[in-house]
């Protein structure tokens, strides 16, 4: 009973047994293919572990190409953004420069150094060369000539019939009369109103809506530009801020000057008549205004 038990028992595996009566070939047949097998482990491992890299250093390269390019478009856009800013700070201090000279010109130099205007005047046309402005942005030309008359028909009329109010009410057209003479004043006068509207719009409109770039803004900024150059009327004070602003809207929308010469003449004519001269000395400003009798 226990012999064949035993025997069973001490009977090698059946793959050993196999390999035994197979001889030596299989065993080296057997250690050829786990050895291909291992081998292809190590292949796969390292592809697997090689993939990640090669992944890394593509993103890692896609980004720095990304940046590059980023860097170069920003870099072709940084002289545009460096020029826009140049420009804004020249305006800024051309500004300053025409604002204090000006001033300067009333209280003072227009007695001491007369021809101080004459730079101030060349002064503006190298400012109108170095910002390449055209014509029609400084309102010189025909166009827009007609909508700015209809811009500012309302509120001239309105203006100029209060003022007729005001004049019939306190006897200030009782004496007054039409001729020659005073056909030539208006003329002038309105010479002289154009050349303001000139050096106003075409050169402070222009150089703070340059520097704000907000139509609203910068026509309260010239309001009050054009409203300091009548210091210390007190009858201009008001109306030039007023109609300062009104005008300058009007220029930023239709770019010519001879419809706001026009209406500051009606205006500043009927001003003069309606309103006794003890109260505006004949629209006189600066120096000039203590000086009237």
């Amino acid at each position: 009973m226990g012999g064949p038990a035993n025997a069973e028992s001490k009977r090698p595996p059946k793959a050993v047994y196999q390999r035994r009566l197979a001889g030596p070939d299989a065993n080296r047949d057997l250690e050829g293919m786990s050895g291909a097998r291992e081998a292809q482990g190590r292949q796969a491992a390292a592809v697997n572990n090689a993939s990640p890299t090669r992944s890394a250093s593509a993103i890692a390269r896609s980004l720095k190409i990304g940046r590059s390019n980023q860097d170069m478009s920003g870099a072709n856009a940084s002289p545009i953004g460096r020029s826009r800013q140049h420009m804004v700070i020249l305006a800024a201090i051309e500004i300053v420069i025409v604002l204090g000279g000006v001033l300067l010109y009333i209280w003072r130099l227009q007695f001491t150094f007369p021809d101080c205007a004459i730079f101030l005047l060349a002064f503006i046309v190298v400012t109108f060369l170095l910002h390449r402005d055209r014509l029609q942005n400084l309102g010189i030309g025909s166009h827009d000539f007609m909508s700015g008359l209809k811009a500012l028909r309302a509120p001239t009329l309105i203006i100029g019939a209060v003022l007729v109010l005001i004049g019939a009410a306190s006897g200030g057209f009782g004496n007054w009369s039409l001729n020659v003479n005073k056909v030539q004043g208006l003329g002038r006068y309105f010479a002289w109103c154009l050349f303001q509207q000139f050096g106003l719009q075409s050169f402070f409109t222009n150089r703070l809506l340059a520097v704000f770039r907000q139509p609203n803004r910068t026509a309260w900024i010239c309001a009050a530009v054009f409203a300091s150059f009548h210091i210390p009327n007190p009858v201009l004070l008001p109306v030039t801020f007023i109609g300062g602003f009104v005008l300058t809207r009007v220029f930023i929308a239709h770019r010519n000057l001879v419809p706001l010469a026009i209406a500051q003449a009606i205006v500043g004519s009927l001003l003069s008549v309606a309103f006794p001269a003890s109260w505006h000395h004949g629209l006189r400003v600066g120096p000039g205004y203590y000086g009237f009798h």
